[in-house]
C-alpha cells in the first residue's frame, strides 16, 4: 500500500521536473496544464462514482470539500479505501501537470502541503468507513470551486466561499 501510494504521490515530482526541464513552454501552455488538470481530476471523480457511491457519503463529502480544499487528502482517502492501478495511475498523472504549474509558480510549499495531507488521508484507513464515496464528493466540490475561481475569479465568489490557502 505504501509503494503504491508513494507512486500515486511521485507524479507531482515528475511535473516539477518537467516544469525545469520545459520552462520555456510553460508560459504558453498554462492554461493547457490547468485544463488537463481538471480533465484528470473529472474521470477520476467519474470513475469512483461508478465504482462505488454512496449518496450520503458522497454529499458529506461535498459539503465537507468545501472547508477542506487540498485535493490530495482526498487522493489519500482513495488510496486507504481501495487501490486500484487506474486510481493511482490517476493520480500520478494528475500530478504531472500540477507540479508543472508549482513550478511556474514557484510555490514549492505546496508540494510539502500536498504530502502531508495525503499521508493524513492515507490514516482514514484506520477508520472503518469506505471514504471513497466521500472522497469523490469533495473532488467534485474542489473541481467546482477551482474551476469557476480560473474561468470567473476569485472575487465572483461569496465571502465564505472563497479560498484561504
Amino acid at each position: 500500500m505504501i509503494g503504491t501510494a508513494l507512486a500515486a504521490l511521485s507524479g507531482q515530482i515528475a511535473g516539477v521536473w518537467l516544469g525545469k526541464n520545459a520552462a520555456e513552454e510553460i508560459p504558453a501552455g498554462r492554461k493547457y496544464f490547468f485544463w488537463l488538470k481538471q480533465l484528470l481530476l473529472c474521470s477520476l471523480i467519474i470513475f469512483l462514482v461508478l465504482r462505488e457511491f454512496n449518496l450520503f457519503l458522497f454529499l458529506a463529502g461535498m459539503i465537507g470539500g468545501i472547508f477542506l480544499r487540498r485535493e490530495y487528502a482526498y487522493f489519500g482517502m482513495i488510496l486507504a479505501g481501495n487501490i486500484t492501478l487506474l486510481s493511482a495511475g490517476l493520480i500520478f498523472v494528475y500530478g504531472i501537470p500540477l507540479g508543472t504549474l508549482v513550478f511556474a509558480q514557484r510555490k514549492f510549499i505546496d508540494l510539502g502541503k500536498n504530502a502531508l495531507v495525503f499521508f493524513l488521508g492515507l490514516l482514514t484507513v484506520k477508520i472503518a468507513i469506505d471514504w471513497v464515496a466521500f472522497a469523490a464528493g469533495g473532488l467534485l466540490t474542489f473541481l467546482v470551486l477551482e474551476t469557476f475561481i480560473v474561468v470567473w475569479g476569485e472575487h465572483a465568489l461569496p465571502g465564505w466561499l472563497r479560498p484561504r490557502w
